[in-house]
C-alpha cells in the first residue's frame, strides 16, 4: 500500500526536474547597437527589448548627433513579454512577474554620404529610413520621427497593439500643454515641476530617471508660461545648462509610469586598434565649452 504513494511522488519529482531542464533560457541581448560601414552605405545593428532606441543610439553616438526619444505606453501582451527571474516565479507561481517590451533583433541599412555626420538633411534621412525599416520590422510599437522647436531631432512612439493585437495610434505625453508660473529656479527644480505637473494635467505618472544632478542644480534658468507643451518648457530648462544632452522617456508597463532620464550626449571616438570609446560631445578635444568658465563639480 505504500508503493503508490512513494510511486506518485517520485513521478511528480521527476516531472519537475523535466520541466527545469527544458525550461526556456531567459533572453540575451547585446550590449550595445553596432554601426557597419560599407563605402557609400553603412548598417545600424541591435538586439534589444527596444532595438529601436539601441539603434538611434548607436548611429547618434556614431556620427554625434542628438537625438531624443520617447516610448509609447506598452501595454499589451503583443508589445510585451514576462521577464520573471525563472526562481522567483518557481516561488512564487500565483504572483505578478516582472514585464518588459518584447523587441528582440533589429537591422537597417541606409545610404552613407560624405557629410551624413554633419548635415542636418542627412540626419532627418537616416533616422527617417531607420525608423521606416523598424515599423516593418514586427517588433513592438510604432514611431515617427519628429524635428523639435530647438532644430534637434526626437523618435517618438506613436502607435501600440491592443489587447486584440492591432495597430492603434496614441499621442506622446510630452506634447500635452501644461501651465507653469514662470520663475527663476534651478534646472533640476524646474524639471521636477515640469514633470509634477505633466503627471497630473495628464493623469499618467511621468518620474525622474537617471539625471546629471550636479549639472542640473548648479544651472539657473527661468522658465514659465501657460498652455506650453511639456516638451517645449524641457527644451528650454535644458537649452539652459549650456551642456549637450538628450532625453530618453521610457515606459513601465508593471507601474503604468514614464521615467525622464537626461543622459550628456556622447560621440564615438575609435583608436589606432579600433578600441571604441565615447566622450561628451561637448567634451571634445580642441571643442569650445558651451558654458564658458570652470567645468560643473562631478565631473
Amino acid at each position: 500500500m505504500r508503493t503508490l504513494p512513494f510511486a506518485f511522488l517520485l513521478s511528480c519529482l521527476l516531472c519537475v526536474a523535466l520541466h527545469a531542464q527544458v525550461e526556456r533560457p531567459r533572453r540575451s541581448f547585446m550590449d550595445r547597437g553596432i554601426v557597419q560601414h560599407r563605402g557609400n552605405s553603412a548598417t545600424a545593428l541591435a538586439n534589444d527589448p527596444r532595438p529601436l532606441l539601441q539603434a538611434v543610439t548607436a548611429v547618434s553616438e556614431e556620427y554625434g548627433w542628438v537625438v531624443d526619444f520617447e516610448d509609447p505606453p506598452y501595454e499589451s501582451d503583443a508589445d510585451l513579454v514576462d521577464d520573471t527571474a525563472p526562481q522567483w516565479r518557481a516561488r512564487h507561481p500565483g504572483e505578478k512577474g516582472v514585464r518588459i517590451v518584447a523587441g528582440g533583433s533589429f537591422q537597417s541599412n541606409y545610404a552613407e554620404k560624405p557629410n551624413t555626420a554633419t548635415s542636418s538633411v542627412e540626419e532627418q534621412l537616416v533616422l527617417n529610413k531607420i525608423v521606416s525599416d523598424y515599423n516593418a520590422s514586427g517588433n513592438p510599437g510604432k514611431f515617427v520621427v519628429r524635428k523639435q522647436s530647438d532644430g534637434s531631432y526626437a523618435v517618438l512612439g506613436n502607435s501600440v497593439k491592443d489587447d486584440k493585437g492591432n495597430d492603434m495610434s496614441v499621442s506622446s505625453i510630452l506634447d500635452t500643454p501644461i501651465s507653469i508660473t514662470s520663475g527663476r529656479r534651478d534646472a533640476l527644480t524646474t524639471i521636477e515641476l515640469v514633470l509634477d505637473t505633466l503627471s497630473s494635467n495628464s493623469g499618467v505618472k511621468v518620474l525622474l530617471g537617471t539625471m546629471p544632478i550636479n549639472v542640473l542644480i548648479q544651472s539657473q534658468v527661468t522658465i514659465g508660461g501657460e498652455n506650453i507643451s511639456a516638451r517645449n518648457l524641457l527644451l528650454q530648462t535644458l537649452t539652459g545648462t549650456k551642456r549637450t544632452t538628450v532625453w530618453q522617456l521610457l515606459y513601465d508597463a508593471d507601474s503604468q509610469t514614464y521615467y525622464l532620464s537626461v543622459l550628456f550626449a556622447q560621440i564615438a571616438q575609435y583608436d589606432n586598434s579600433g578600441k571604441r570609446t565615447t566622450v561628451p560631445i561637448d567634451r571634445l578635444p580642441g571643442r569650445p565649452l558651451l558654458n564658458p568658465g570652470a567645468a560643473p563639480s562631478g565631473w
